[in-house]
């Protein structure tokens, strides 16, 4: 293996200093050495797949290893591992950076506060992260793999552990085995194999994906610190052996004999939301405009309303829509034409570029010297594109690179000050209506009468524009299938002794009738100079309506973004869209009310690491419960368009949680609508969860935000 190594690292350095003469000299002779030479690096190259234990990390059964899956995977599983089933969730964050989040039932064991009222067993919430220091495959796997781990390192910590372990892969063997040491529940060495013995074999294909697996368990079962539950503590060996097999692969089985004691079984899905662009090609989309010399030679005179039907219509079909035609003439007679248009198909800045260009080298005639390109959106311009007609007739001749007409065609922020001294050709006025039809969940875990809570149903989103500047959203549902009859939205043990702004949430989502989630108004504009305000008015959720205010600086090619916004509202009631001046709010456990107006307000921070694609949100002010502080966000967006994200509040609430201060937390996930599409869509769903229903940190949605506006198209 060294010696295939250091010859192939050999052969990459003399190639280029021309030791490849002798090599080339007979190409029909060195066309088997060059598939042969192929078919050994493919070999090399061609890795076991990564396994996962019962928690759904990279590892064997109850033992972790350094492998991890590709970033932007995510992954769901079930496994019944006596006396625990385990609910689990994995997301790659980075290619190094794994974290899983875990839901444990305590089979037999009952909650000693809760079973009485329906909860069911004893259940545990746990999350784990693990970073890898060296991947094996860097280094063709020469060395071994490291990585660093933490269990269970939130919440009750009943099973916390940090850990080090180090993965050697023999790849002619098709065997990977780990060694590693850690504090706490993992209190001496472990280790773990993981052979395939028909990854490579073409005479058994159904066989490739079989695994045996072995693991040396540590875990000194017979203590209560290290296990929690009592039926678990017995242990009759440290070996924990069997098999695993992956189907179609996304889907993974695993039998095993775990402690000397049990059997366990899990099964696991995966897909990699980040990377890949949907469950169906995008056959719907309109190909790519062709600029054709042909069309340039009889293109009409833009004063010619023909032409202006034509252009028109040409951007309709690459999924633009437009609604304003424009043109002038400066001092020196020097022709600009202005198009107004809505991008409501590509989620990607440079395909918007890309589409415009071909519309603009073959409509634009010679005589017009520069054409800009102004993309709006909420009723406000957000950005331009100038492209002088010389550079658009360079690139079509491939007299200029890509990367030079990018920099000589770049988006800026808007000229707003030009309406009254250009000639408008053509005008269109926006959609007054457009109906949406999407799927409405609500979620609740840790609930009574069952751990899981849902409600399924429809929502219909209406959304248009009044009198043409006004943009408008109506939300109505309607629960099909619910389940969150039997939630009080109390929490029984620790109810919260701030003012009930969001712990209140399940009475107003338990509703079997017609549900008003939101009808409101707005309106967005620029204000030239990269600043950007909007005015909302009306039903903001179904908790909240009002009046809120946001002005925002975002000017075109920062990487930051600052800005101010505050609402004024009053609570809805939890039926009808009526409003209510009372609060609910507990002394101790005594339910009172309170006369109430709610206000927030808060100063915002946007920063964009654009090598990692990693943003950073900071909103510092006053949340509903009137309490201060700082909600913190960081988010991770993917070149499918998904996006994860997490935020941590920290407020002088002072919110008691089993005898200890919390602060709101969660996270969620953003994933576009075209992953299910058959045609490019840039509408998007949001899921979110925080870790705890609480009201300290609770701030109320009062429209889409400026700064997501603005960034998606960008």
């Amino acid at each position: 293996m060294i010696r295939k190594t250091f010859f192939a690292f050999v052969l990459v350095i003399a190639l280029p200093l021309g030791a490849s003469e002798w090599y080339i000299k007979d190409p029909c002779c060195n066309l088997f050495d060059n598939l042969e030479r192929v078919n050994w690096i493919n070999e090399a190259n061609c890795q076991i797949p990564v396994t996962y234990n019962h928690l759904l990390q990279g590892g064997y059964i109850q033992m972790p290893s350094t492998r991890v899956g590709a970033e932007g995977e995510i992954g769901f599983g079930y496994s019944h591992v006596p006396p625990y089933y385990n609910w689990n969730a994995r997301v790659q964050l980075l290619d190094r950076l794994e974290i899983t989040i875990n839901y444990r039932i305590f089979r037999g064991v009952e909650d000693p506060l809760l079973s009485q009222f329906g909860f069911g067993w004893f259940s545990d919430k746990g999350a784990n992260v693990k970073f890898v220091v060296l991947d094996p495959s860097w280094c063709n796997y020469c060395l071994p793999g490291i990585a660093i781990g933490a269990n269970d390192f939130m919440g009750t910590k009943s099973f916390e552990g940090q850990y080090i372990v180090f993965t050697q892969i023999f790849p002619s063997y098709n065997l990977e085995v780990s060694l590693g040491l850690g504090p706490k529940r993992l209190t001496d060495l472990f280790g773990g194999a993981l052979w395939m013995p028909f990854w490579r074999s073409k005479e058994w294909p159904y066989l490739r994906n079989l695994g045996f697996v072995a693991e040396w368990d540590p875990v000194r079962y017979h203590r209560d610190y290290h296990e929690p539950n009592p039926f678990g503590r017995v242990k009759n060996s440290y070996i924990n052996w069997g098999l695993k097999y992956r189907l179609y692969d996304f889907l993974d089985f695993s039998f095993s004999r775990i402690r000397g004691d049990a059997w366990a079984a899990s099964i696991s899905g995966y897909y990699n939301f980040g990377k890949k662009q949907g469950f169906f090609p995008k056959y719907n989309d309109p190909p790519p405009f062709y600029s054709s010399p042909r069309i340039q030679s009889i293109c009409l005179d833009p004063l010619e309303d023909q032409w202006t039907c034509d252009i028109s219509a040409a951007f309709c079909e690459q999924g633009f829509e437009v609604l304003d035609i424009c043109l002038s003439e400066d001092a020196c007679e020097n022709q600009t034409l202005r198009i107004k248009l809505i991008n409501n198909t590509w989620s990607e800045e440079c395909e918007v570029h890309r589409r415009i260009t071909p519309l603009i080298a073959t409509f634009v005639p010679e005589s017009i010297s520069h054409t800009i390109v102004t993309l709006e959106e909420s009723v406000f311009a957000i950005q331009e594109y100038h492209f002088p007609t010389c550079f658009v007739r360079d690139y079509e001749n491939r007299k200029i690179c890509n990367y030079e007409y990018r920099l000589l065609t770049p988006y800026k922020n808007v000229d707003c000050i030009y309406a009254n001294r250009y000639e408008q050709l053509y005008h269109q006025n926006k959609d007054a209506w457009n109906i949406w039809v999407l799927p409405r969940t609500n979620t609740f875990f840790g609930s009574s009468k069952g751990k899981f809570k849902y409600s399924l149903g429809v929502d219909v989103n209406v959304t248009g524009y009044l009198f043409n500047k006004v943009y408008y959203s109506v939300l109505i549902g309607k629960n099909i299938i619910n389940d969150l009859k039997c939630l009080t939205g109390v929490d029984l043990l620790n109810p919260s002794q701030l003012p009930n702004v969001r712990t209140d949430t399940p009475l107003y989502l338990k509703n079997d009738g017609i549900i008003v989630d939101e009808m409101y108004a707005q309106i967005n504009h620029n204000l030239g100079c990269g600043i950007y305000g909007q005015v909302t008015a009306g039903l903001f959720e179904p908790a909240y309506g009002g009046v809120a205010f946001e002005t925002l600086y975002y000017p075109v090619g920062s990487r930051f973004a600052f800005g101010f916004e505050a609402a004024f509202m009053k609570k809805r009631q939890y039926t009808g869209i009526g409003f209510t001046n009372k609060i609910r709010q507990f002394d101790g456990f005594k339910k009172e009310y309170f006369g109430f107006k709610a206000f927030q307000g808060f100063f915002n921070f946007y920063y964009d690491f654009p090598v990692c694609n990693i943003d950073v949100h900071i909103k510092a002010g006053k949340f509903l419960a009137d309490d201060y502080g700082a909600r913190f966000e960081v988010a991770k967006s993917y070149p499918s368009g998904m996006r994860l994200f997490a935020w941590y509040t920290v407020t002088n609430g002072n919110d008691r949680l089993n005898g200890r201060t919390y602060y709101d937390k969660g996270v969620g996930v953003t994933m576009p609508m075209d992953y299910f599409l058959t045609f490019s869509n840039r509408k998007k769903l949001t899921y979110s969860m925080s870790a705890w229903l609480r009201d300290v940190g609770a701030r109320a949605y009062t429209g889409d935000d400026l700064y997501w506006i603005i960034r998606d198209q960008r």
